[in-house]
């Protein structure tokens, strides 16, 4: 008889042990998983928002740079297809230059008196019927057409006239920039020589 008191006093006691051990695992297992803190888990979300900022920043300043090489491409395009158009007038014209920003011209191809003027950051041709460059009236034209968009800030006009040994040459130097632009402005040049001589 005692010693099934003895057998189960000891049973009981290794449930007993049984159960604190248990209790105490489970203890230990919650004690030991690991966590973020919450200082820990500020600094990594300031980490992010920086890199955030800095990545879009970049990322915003490419974008920036792309539409202003674009627009000024655009711009460049317009302003050579201008200059072309004005070389095949001016081939076979008779030309005089009027002063620095204005440039005057009989078309023999179209019968007509033409003048290419700056005008508000905009490169414009005037015409009227005529002639001769001789019965030209520059000042008195039709309403002019724009041939660039508004971003030429200044035109030279040179005029080398025909002889009767040479043919005469003009020179024409334009230089664009955009409102937004940061750089310095493009010069855009040609040259035509002319195919009358005198």
């Amino acid at each position: 008889m005692q010693m099934k008191k003895k057998i189960n006093n000891i049973k009981k006691e290794w449930q007993l042990l049984k159960c604190r051990f248990s209790s105490e695992r489970k203890q230990l297992v919650f004690s030991t998983r690991k966590g973020f803190t919450l200082v820990e888990t500020l600094i990594a979300v300031f980490l992010f928002s920086l890199v955030s900022v800095m990545v879009s920043g970049i990322f915003g300043n490419f974008l920036k740079n792309y539409a202003e090489s674009k627009k000024m491409q655009q711009n460049i395009e317009a302003t050579q297809f201008a200059m072309n158009l004005m070389a095949k007038t001016i081939r076979t014209s008779d030309v005089r230059k009027i002063d620095e920003n204005n440039l005057g011209c009989f078309d023999y191809a179209q019968l007509k008196c033409i003048k290419y003027s700056l005008v508000s950051n905009k490169l414009q041709v005037y015409t009227s019927d005529g002639d001769a460059l001789d019965n030209c009236n520059f000042d008195v034209m039709t309403s002019p057409d724009d041939l660039t968009p508004p971003n030429v800030t200044k035109v030279f006009f040179n005029v080398v006239p025909s002889t009767i040994a040479t043919y005469g040459v003009v020179a024409v130097a334009v230089t664009v920039k955009n409102d937004s632009q940061t750089s310095s402005p493009l010069k855009i040049q040609m040259a035509v020589s002319l195919r009358n001589s005198k």
